[in-house]
C-alpha cells in the first residue's frame, strides 16, 4: 500500500514523472517492507549483521526496483495502460520475487 499511495500522490499531486514516483514510492514501500518482515513474516534472520542483512535486503530491492521500473514502462508505454494499472501488473511479479528472494536468503 505504501507504494501505491506514495506512486499516487508524487504522480497526481506533485506532478512528478511517473517513472521517477515509481523508484521513490518502490523504495519507501522497500523500507516498510523490510520493518514488516523482521516484526511480523519471518521468525529468525541468517545473517546476525543488522547491516549486512539490511545491505542483502536493499540488493533483492535494487533488483526489484529495476524489474519494477523496466515494467511499468513496459505496459505503460508498449500497451498505453494507465501507470497505475502499469503498477498492478508489475506488482505481482515483483512481490513474488522480493518474497521468495528474502525468505531464502535472509530469513528461516
Amino acid at each position: 500500500m505504501v507504494d501505491f499511495v506514495f506512486l499516487y500522490l508524487l504522480t497526481n499531486e506533485f506532478k512528478f514523472y511517473y517513472l521517477f514516483s515509481a523508484a521513490i514510492s518502490f523504495i519507501l514501500g522497500l523500507i516498510c517492507n523490510y520493518l514488516l518482515n523482521k516484526t511480523w513474516v519471518f521468525n529468525k534472520a541468517v545473517l546476525k549483521n543488522k547491516f549486512v542483512e539490511f545491505g542483502a535486503f536493499a540488493l533483492i530491492g535494487l533488483v526489484g526496483l529495476a524489474a519494477n521500473e523496466l515494467l511499468i514502462w513496459f505496459f505503460t508505454e508498449k500497451f498505453h495502460i494507465y501507470y497505475l494499472l502499469s503498477k498492478i501488473f508489475a506488482a505481482f511479479f515483483i512481490f513474488s520475487w522480493n518474497f521468495f528472494a528474502i525468505k531464502f536468503t535472509l530469513f528461516e
